[in-house]
């Protein structure tokens, strides 16, 4: 018997890189009218939209958003100084990363795959809706990434195609091209077997010339490989060599002007930054810097009064003011948070969102600074499912929006979309001129303001997030992905790794969840780092699968996991797969070294939707109503044993909702390649809803299809867990 645990987290990886992702159910969505409700820290009160108008609040911009409704894509915008909400376009359900190109065009990836790769970039006319193909992806390839320039002619992709049978990127084709959109000339600025290193666009800027960081396809934590500069021509290449493998931990964000980037950085303080820790190269868990990239010059700087003690997880431009929003975590609980640094003033404000704290316990996230002490934000949904991929990166939703003035500790709260909210951009006013029509929602009929949040209403919505095989970035650049202990811990893992390495504990990662979810009364100032930095990583949820193979001791076997796969504890080749002998008790040797188990993180290879049947599991009846569930899928002893264990240790409400995908489906999320062929092959991918909100519904009882054992035999058991 081989056993191979493999762990899926739905998380991941990149600031502008995506998270493994696949397609999932959403939780509720607040269906109210556009209005506005003040609110203090003291008292909610009522008030007509016009109020967003008044100094406390005032601003002229336009916040650009988008959320799926049904079939569709939809893409609005919000007056911030009137309350107007506007369409700006209905795209397809299969399209991404939509990006604001002028006044009168946005343009995004179109007609993406099962792999969230896109066939071409189209800029859609706002004012008409007339659509035009700015770039086409060769035939060989497809477009995961693009770049446009703050000038709107040049666009920069990243077309890749993974090797043939193969779902992993690495060993396939990668290549960066750079387009002038007016005169559609489109060059090649790099084509690479995806083995190595690999260059990815960052930016592209007014003149057309690109620069790339560097990634290594199915690594842990694969970014920030060191950076280079290409002319528009491809002709003219060069490295950049202030920008090293070990210098800096995020992909560096293009500033609105197209003149700069800005990145965390690391000065070596604790090391190497290209030293493997907890699974990662030192620099992208230990940044202790927030650093700027001249791009004329390509000199580098750090932005000065920003302690060397502290651990900065993302950087990024505010799009109204020009300063940088930075994540910062300290040892010093009070000091960990968000931040506004003003380039002018060389100082870093605290962003003060407290406030929110009356309308929702949720983190909030910084959208955008509008005036002195005003801020635009969003409450951050928690659901580990919960992935939108309509926005400049792939990022949790947003279920509700605020602006906050945290001079007067007042806030309004905006109900601006029928779904989970994805920022755009923000804009002037001004920016678009006729070229939207504002309109009200259904339901304001006296656009007096908006329903108390007393007599709002949950609502269930369905919408899929596409499957990706990019990078394992996003998460890490936006405050941190998972790292990789030995042991081969799940997602929850890279916040307690950053916390403890920044307040010298050790305390274990099964400590997270406690943290996260309330007072750590061990230690606090750990506590609010978990919640910080769990946060930060953006979260998509955590798969685990133990793999049985029954047969004979000294049997050779090959595995191969027909899904990108990373972090593994033993050897793994992305050509070959798992090739070593059966040890006898249940355990495995590759290459001398025997292993009672194989751990790795997996990618889903197929999106789903979740299981209409399933069984409420009460905690203090849990062993006996496991105990049923397992035999009525025919477990033995052993997988039994393991299938309680896991679900005692990794749930936590008092009441849960467990169930199962089909044998059918279970195998397209993670397909295996076993070798010899087993006779027997069942696959149990179990879907456990530990939110604690849907326990009182009722459900059909699962189907069970009975495992089969018959000579070589191979007994497939994953877990996709919500909390």
């Amino acid at each position: 018997m081989i056993l191979l645990m493999p762990k899926y987290n739905l998380s991941s990886s990149k600031s502008n890189f995506r998270p493994f992702l696949i397609g999932v159910l959403i939780l509720g969505v607040l269906g109210l009218a556009v209005g506005a409700t003040i609110v203090t820290r003291d008292s909610v009160r009522e008030a007509p939209i016009e109020e967003i108008a008044t100094e406390r609040f005032t601003s002229p911009n336009i916040f650009v958003y988008a959320f799926w409704a049904g079939d569709k894509s939809e893409v609005k915008s919000f007056n911030l100084a009137s309350g107007e909400d506007a369409t700006l376009a209905s795209l397809p359900l299969n399209v991404k990363h939509v990006k604001v190109l002028s006044p009168n065009k946005i343009v995004y990836i179109n007609d993406t795959d099962n792999r969230d790769y896109g066939a071409q970039i189209v800029a859609k006319d706002i004012p008409n809706g007339d659509e035009r193909i700015v770039v086409q992806a060769n035939s060989d390839v497809r477009i995961d990434d693009y770049r446009v320039s703050p000038n709107g002619q040049y666009v920069a992709t990243w077309e890749v195609s993974p090797p043939v049978d193969s779902e992993q990127l690495y060993g396939g084709t990668s290549r960066v091209y750079v387009t002038d959109i007016n005169s559609g000339v489109k060059n090649q600025i790099y084509s690479e077997v995806a083995n190595v290193p690999v260059h990815y666009p960052v930016a592209v800027t007014n003149d057309g010339r690109v620069f790339m960081d560097m990634f290594l396809p199915n690594d842990s934590a694969g970014w920030a490989y060191g950076m280079s500069v290409s002319d528009f021509s491809g002709a003219n290449k060069q490295e950049i060599s202030s920008m090293v493998n070990g210098s800096y931990g995020m992909q560096p964000a293009l500033s609105p002007d197209g003149s700069m980037l800005v990145f965390t950085g690391y000065d070596g303080n604790k090391g190497s930054g290209s030293e493997i820790v907890r699974g990662m190269r030192r620099a992208i868990i230990s940044s202790n810097s927030v650093d700027i990239l001249d791009l004329n010059t390509l000199s580098r700087r750090k932005l000065s009064n920003l302690s060397s003690e502290n651990y900065y997880s993302k950087a990024s431009w505010d799009e109204v003011n020009g300063g940088v929003i930075i994540a910062q975590a300290s040892s010093n609980s009070q000091d960990t948070g968000m931040y506004l640094y003003s380039l002018a003033t060389n100082t870093a404000e605290k962003i003060d969102l407290d406030n929110l704290d009356s309308l929702s316990s949720s983190p909030k996230r910084p959208i955008s600074a509008l005036n002195s002490g005003i801020y635009l934000a969003g409450n951050v949904t928690t659901s580990e499912t919960t992935l939108g991929n309509l926005g400049n990166q792939y990022e949790q939703v947003l279920d509700s929006m605020y602006i906050v003035n945290q001079d007067t500790n007042e806030v309004i709260a905006l109900d601006i979309a029928q779904g989970f909210i994805q920022p755009i951009s923000v804009k002037p006013d001004s920016y678009f001129g006729q070229s939207v029509i504002a309109t009200f929602s259904e339901g304001d009929a006296d656009k007096g303001g908006i329903k108390g949040k007393t007599e709002e209403q949950l609502q269930l919505q369905t919408f899929t997030i596409k499957p990706t095989l990019a990078p394992k970035r996003e998460e890490q650049q936006s405050g941190g992905r998972e790292q990789a202990p030995e042991t081969g811990e799940r997602c929850r893992d890279v916040a307690a790794n950053a916390c403890n390495e920044l307040h010298g504990t050790d305390y274990p990662a099964t400590d997270a969840v406690k943290a996260y979810g309330g007072n750590y009364e061990p230690n606090q100032a750990w506590g609010e780092c978990i919640k910080f930095q769990w946060i930060a990583a953006k979260q998509a949820g955590c798969f685990d699968s133990p793999l049985y193979l029954y047969g004979v001791k000294g049997s050779s076997f090959n595995v191969k996991v027909g899904t990108p796969i990373s972090n593994s504890n033993a050897p793994y080749s992305p050509n070959l797969g798992y090739i070593g002998v059966l040890s006898g008790d249940g355990g495995v040797t590759i290459d001398g070294t025997k292993y009672g188990s194989l751990e790795y993180d997996y990618t889903p290879a197929y999106k789903y939707s979740i299981p209409n049947t399933g069984v409420v599991i009460n905690r203090s009846t849990m062993d006996a109503q496991l105990k049923d569930y397992a035999q009525k899928l025919g477990m033995n002893a052993r997988e039994a044993y393991d299938f309680i264990k896991f679900l005692k240790a990794e749930t936590s409400s008092g009441k849960f909702v467990l169930s199962h995908f089909s044998n059918e489906i279970s195998k397209k999320i993670l397909p295996l390649n076993i070798n010899p062929e087993p006779d027997a092959y069942a696959n149990i991918v179990f879907y456990v809803d530990d939110t604690g909100k849907k326990v009182d519904a009722s459900y059909i009882e699962p189907v069970y299809e009975k495992i089969s054992r018959n000579g070589f035999t191979a007994v497939e058991i994953s877990y996709i867990v919500q909390r």
